[in-house]
């Protein structure tokens, strides 16, 4: 969690979430665990996103295309596979 610097005054800092109106109580300076070197753009509206309903089952849909699509495609080998060697048999019994 991230939180901009509003004030000092000596030891005590006051700090405000972007996304809250009004600020934190003050705390000792000690307590600052480290500071942003760099973000990522929009990195926390996809994190929204994938917390909603709505996100979680995109993922969820994904998840089941992602995990069933090569199934689904050696299916479709092997039902063409299958198709050409009934069509074989069938040449062979004519013949």
């Amino acid at each position: 969690m991230i939180h901009r610097i509003i004030s000092v005054d000596g030891q005590t800092i006051v700090t405000k979430g972007d996304a809250n109106n009004v600020a934190d109580p003050p705390i000792n300076i000690k307590s600052i665990k480290g500071k942003e070197t760099g973000h990522i753009h929009f990195l926390g509206a996809v994190v929204r996103f994938l917390k909603s309903p709505i996100g979680f089952f995109v993922v969820l849909i994904l998840a089941m295309v992602i995990f069933e699509l090569p199934y689904y495609k050696e299916r479709k080998k092997t039902a063409d596979e299958q198709k050409k060697i009934k069509e074989e048999i069938r040449k062979l019994k004519g013949e």
